[in-house]
C-alpha cells in the first residue's frame, strides 16, 4: 500500500508532534489489524512505541474497532464498534497493552474491501480524552488526500 504510506507519512508525523503521542497507520487483514507504520513525537519526553508489523485482533482495542466500524454493521460486533461507528472514532484503555490509551478513526478509503485507521496510543489519560476528533478529521484528510490520486 505504497500510496496510503506516502499520503499517511507527513500527516501522522504532524499528529504525533501535535499530541505529544505515537501514531500508527493499521490496515485489515482478515480478522486481524496491521500496523503498517508509524510515528513516533519529537515533542515529548516519554511515548510509547510499537513496530511496523504488531498484530492485534479486529475485535479488541481502538484499532481493531475503527477497522470494524468503517464496514458495514455486523449482528454481533463489539458494542465499541457501534460508539464508534456513531461517533467516528474508537477508544480502548488497556485492551492491549496494560495502561495504553488508545484513539483511532478509519481512513475513508472509496473501497469496500481496503480498510485503514489512525490510531494514537499513548499513557496520558488527558491526551486519550480530547484526541479524537483531531484523529478523526486527520483520517478525514487522508481519504480525501487518496480519492484526489484516483
Amino acid at each position: 500500500l505504497p500510496a496510503l504510506r506516502d499520503t499517511t507519512t507527513p500527516v501522522i508525523r504532524a499528529l504525533a508532534d501535535r499530541l505529544q503521542s505515537t501514531i500508527m497507520l493499521f490496515v485489515s487483514e482478515g480478522d486481524e489489524a496491521v500496523a503498517i507504520a508509524m510515528a513516533e513525537p519529537r515533542t515529548a519526553s516519554h511515548h510509547l512505541a510499537f513496530r511496523p508489523g504488531m498484530r492485534t485482533a479486529v475485535t479488541r482495542g481502538a484499532a481493531g474497532y475503527a477497522l470494524l466500524a468503517s464496514g458495514p454493521p455486523a449482528p454481533d460486533e463489539p458494542e465499541a464498534v457501534v460508539v464508534a461507528r456513531e461517533r467516528g472514532y474508537a477508544r480502548s484503555h488497556a485492551e492491549i497493552e496494560a495502561g495504553q490509551y488508545a484513539v483511532a478513526a478509519g481512513i475513508p478509503m472509496g473501497s469496500d474491501t481496503a480498510r485503514a485507521c489512525l490510531t494514537l496510543i499513548t499513557y496520558r489519560e488527558d491526551i486519550a480524552d480530547a484526541a479524537g476528533p483531531e484523529i478523526r478529521r486527520d483520517a478525514e484528510k487522508i481519504g480525501r488526500a487518496l480519492r484526489r490520486q484516483d
